[in-house]
């Protein structure tokens, strides 16, 4: 009797232990996995749609950087004319962004951002983007190919459309699709490795601006 309840004990211990292991591996796996979407979200992300064709991502970091403001980029793109980025060091209710003769007006609200984009040589039009959840967000990468610097963004919305475009020399030069999967995104010039920005897609990268 004695002998069988060691034998069974040293089972539990053996099971335990086994669950234990398989625990840690599987956090080992979470911790490593690649793929953009997830739980993780650092910062706070909006994405949505200015009409059919132009998409608006913005992200804003969670914590002050070296100079003591949080930072916030948004990004306009329809994939064949705008692709426009805007960045602002410190984050308020209303704000008015300018890049050229572009303009963005951001109202941070309780269910998300509403605001007017004022593009260059267009009507101004009035929009709202929702927080990203999920693999939406916004996603951005930097490049070079033959010496020359390409800068790729994406929005992907909550229902899975995405606008997506690659700059180089101050224009677009493709709009590949980024597969959310691999962060990937091909061109004629060379694969791109996107990174979903700061409360987008799980994930925060660091773009140089």
């Amino acid at each position: 009797m004695v002998t069988q309840i060691l034998i069974d004990v040293k089972r539990t211990r053996l099971v335990f232990s086994q669950e234990i292991l398989a625990l840690g591996l599987l956090l080992l796996l979470l911790s490593g996995c690649t793929i953009l979407g997830g739980s993780e979200n650092e910062g706070e992300g909006y994405v949505g749609a200015v009409d059919d064709a132009l998409f608006i991502g913005i992200a804003v970091e969670d914590e002050a950087g070296a100079g003591g403001d949080r930072r916030l980029v948004a990004y306009l793109c329809d994939g064949e004319e705008v692709s426009q980025w805007f960045v602002a060091e410190g984050v308020e209710q209303e704000m008015t962004l300018a890049a050229g003769d572009n303009r963005l007006e951001l109202a941070f609200g309780d269910s998300g951002v509403s605001g007017t984009v004022a593009l260059a040589g267009r009507e101004p039009q009035p929009f709202a983007a929702a927080p990203a959840t999920g693999d939406a967000g916004l996603y951005r990468a930097e490049e070079g190919f033959d010496g020359v610097d390409h800068v790729g963004g994406w929005i992907v919305l909550p229902d899975g459309r995405q606008q997506g475009a690659v700059n180089a020399g101050g224009s677009i030069v493709e709009s590949p699709r980024l597969d959310l999967e691999t962060g990937e995104a091909t061109t004629g010039a060379g694969t791109f490795q996107a990174s979903p920005l700061w409360g987008g897609g799980g994930g925060s990268g660091k773009p140089s601006f």
